[in-house]
């Protein structure tokens, strides 16, 4: 009896979504400091013709890879070596010593805008963080004052804000979980970039992790939905779900919601994978691993 519950719970929650389209990842290799683990790339985001992909945590800097060696090494499997950029935060963990990490960055025009985890007095919250990108060089300056505190919908351990994604100079915070054993009214917070006042909008109920977001084209946007094992007790699903994919919301007049597109799937995932990073990239996608298995870098046709 127990096993036909398993089973049929682990039906609805692969059935709730629709249709799916199976999707296998090429990987693009890569050498260098970016391959350590422990630098655990937390999001990606595009900036001009470069990847930009920012470790989790405060190292002083990030990466970039410019679009036209990935075009060429998904042709030629050459291998990849990231560049190294300073990344400048002004003390940031001495300001803030329950610093967790960064976990999302986008970009409006030379502006740059980061999500950071924290926990004050023990409990969860998030930190925006803005500054700009200089072009000459590359590096990215977060001035001291350039930070606005935020509160999570729900007081979960080891959950925050995980993505960022920009339209008509509206910023979108995107919560990490909204399922519906964990939120009753899911809502994201829309920061006004012209004068960084702040604002809420709806969104669906979606089970499971959402970790990173592309940029919104045509009011659409992707997100990265997966399940980590590690947290079957804090969502109260079972084991024998697995999870690995890519959903498409659209922002409305009703808010955000699902778009009709199908949900992609990724199917040559041996290992669980801890996908953190994702990038619209020709008629497709790249996406990046924290440290789970390891550092992968791949490329979804869609």
């Amino acid at each position: 009896m127990i096993k036909i519950v398993v089973i049929l719970i682990t039906l609805l929650y692969h059935l709730q979504v629709g249709d799916t389209l199976d999707r296998s990842y090429k990987e693009i290799p890569l050498d260098g400091a970016i391959t350590n683990r422990k630098e655990e790339i937390s999001s990606m985001s595009s900036y001009q013709d470069k990847l930009i992909l920012l470790p989790e945590n405060l190292n002083g800097y990030y990466f970039y890879i410019p679009f036209s060696e990935i075009t060429n090494t998904l042709s030629t499997g050459d291998t990849i070596l990231p560049v190294q950029k300073t990344f400048t935060t002004r003390k940031l963990k001495e300001r803030y010593p329950g610093l967790d990490g960064f976990e999302a960055i986008a970009f409006n025009g030379d502006d740059v805008y980061i999500m950071v985890e924290v926990r004050i007095d023990g409990k969860m919250a998030g930190l925006l963080l803005w500054g700009t990108l200089i072009p000459s060089t590359m590096e990215i300056d977060v001035p001291e004052d350039n930070i606005m505190l935020l509160e999570p919908p729900a007081q979960i351990d080891n959950f925050s804000f995980e993505s960022l994604t920009i339209r008509d100079d509206q910023l979108y915070v995107i919560y990490e979980t909204n399922g519906h054993r964990t939120i009753d009214k899911p809502f994201q917070y829309v920061v006004d970039l012209n004068d960084m006042s702040l604002d809420t909008i709806s969104f669906p109920h979606v089970d499971f992790r959402l970790t990173d977001a592309t940029t919104i084209v045509d009011n659409k946007f992707w997100m990265i939905n997966y399940f980590w094992t590690g947290d079957k007790e804090t969502l109260g699903v079972p084991n024998e779900v697995e999870i690995e994919r890519l959903i498409e919301f659209e922002v409305s007049s009703e808010g955000i919601v699902h778009s009709d597109a199908e949900y992609i799937t990724l199917k040559n995932t041996e290992y669980p994978h801890n996908w953190e990073g994702l990038v619209r990239f020709h008629k497709g996608f790249l996406v990046c691993t924290d440290k789970w298995p390891r550092m992968v870098l791949g490329y979804i046709s869609k």
